[in-house]
């Protein structure tokens, strides 16, 4: 599953394969004096920010109950992009069939070549997570509770000017999808009443913080989404708040 980041395609192996011939290459230095030149670097004309940013991704840690995968990123976004699909199934009978589709959502990290001034960087990241509420929500106030988990989530990667919107939705689930009676806020209302929920959905962009020279750890701000992710699904477990 680890290997599943292969953007720009085969950038990891030219990567193992450039290691393997530096290598290679000094052991033949010290055995004969003498160093083999060493292939030339696939996608040479790949930025080596984005390549190691891609590398991160690969080795970054996985959330026991989150299903990673890589997504296509629009080219009209940035001159290169590492997109992640997120998912975390759900299977609540409390909240009814309505939600079992489980919570969703992307993060992608996109960087240009020229920096651009909205960003302040060449690095941007753009996200989004689509989930039912947690507990009696009061949609008058979910949409700041919503936001409050965002931000605490983004703290941990020291996101650079977040900016971002809540939605909230309101689902009802009919015929396959209705429920016993017993759920939601249909309950006493019998069997195949719909089930009626709350959800959210939230858009956000940040600039990966930098030091200095160093790039942004692109890996650690894919592990930090996918933490919201998992929170908003151990919410609803715990039928608490996020």
């Amino acid at each position: 599953m680890a290997d599943i980041y292969q953007f720009p395609a085969g950038a990891i192996d030219g990567i193992a394969a450039a290691d393997a011939a530096d290598t290679a290459g000094r052991m033949t230095q010290e055995s004969y004096g003498r160093t083999e030149a060493a292939p030339a670097q696939a996608h040479a004309d790949v930025p080596d920010e984005v390549l190691r940013a891609v590398e991160s991704v690969r080795r970054m840690m996985h959330i026991d109950g989150v299903q990673y995968r890589e997504i296509p990123v629009p080219r009209r976004l940035a001159d290169y992009g590492i997109g992640v699909g997120l998912g975390v199934p759900l299977d609540e009978p409390g909240y009814g069939d309505a939600i079992r589709s489980g919570i969703s959502g992307w993060i992608m990290t996109l960087y240009d070549l020229e920096p651009r001034k909205a960003w302040r960087s060449h690095w941007r990241c753009a996200a989004f997570v689509c989930a039912p509420l947690p507990g009696p929500a009061h949609d008058a106030l979910a949409a700041d509770m919503v936001w409050d988990a965002v931000t605490q989530s983004l703290e941990s990667v020291e996101a650079v000017d977040p900016a971002g919107t809540v939605t909230i939705t309101r689902n009802a689930g009919y015929g396959a999808l209705a429920g016993d009676g017993t759920a939601g806020t249909s309950a006493g209302a019998g069997p195949g009443a719909p089930v009626r929920t709350l959800g959210f959905e939230v858009r956000v962009s940040w600039t990966p913080a930098t030091m200095g020279d160093r790039d942004p750890d692109v890996g650690a701000q894919v592990a930090a989404w996918a933490r919201f992710a998992h929170d908003a699904a151990e919410a609803i477990h715990d039928d608490s708040g996020l």
